[in-house]
């Protein structure tokens, strides 16, 4: 019986930790827009958090990731439902800033462009 509950308590206390490499582990303070380490076509990252997105939106899942490469932009899903003020400020300053990136590459309608190209519907926090 005691191995059973202490058993029991460490699958509960290691199943509710984030792990290091996780997303969750990860600060969202970084720059905003960076053109990274090499002369690579840089790609802005719309951050988003919440409730999973309903049907038909983007909502983050690796495999959108070619959809939106294929338009210039990736989606990454930084938290859940929980969020801190500091996640809000700073994914808020992302998504301007990567959304003026759009704007100045592809222009004013980039948005619904890919909305109309694609089928699927795209919502992130600002």
């Amino acid at each position: 019986m005691n191995s059973f509950l202490l058993a029991s308590l460490l699958i509960a206390a290691f199943a509710c930790t984030t792990p290091e490499n996780s997303i969750e582990s990860k600060p969202v303070t970084d720059q905003v827009i960076d053109k990274g380490p090499s002369d690579e076509i840089y790609m802005p990252t719309f951050k988003i958090y919440g409730e999973l997105a309903p049907v038909n939106y983007l909502d983050g899942r690796p495999e959108e990731s070619a959809l939106t490469a294929a338009h210039g932009f990736m989606v990454l899903r930084v938290a859940g439902c929980e969020i801190t003020g500091e996640i809000a400020e700073t994914v808020s300053a992302n998504n301007i800033k990567a959304n003026e990136y759009m704007i100045k590459f592809y222009g004013e309608n980039w948005k619904s462009e890919f909305e109309n190209e694609t089928g699927k519907k795209f919502s992130y926090p600002r």
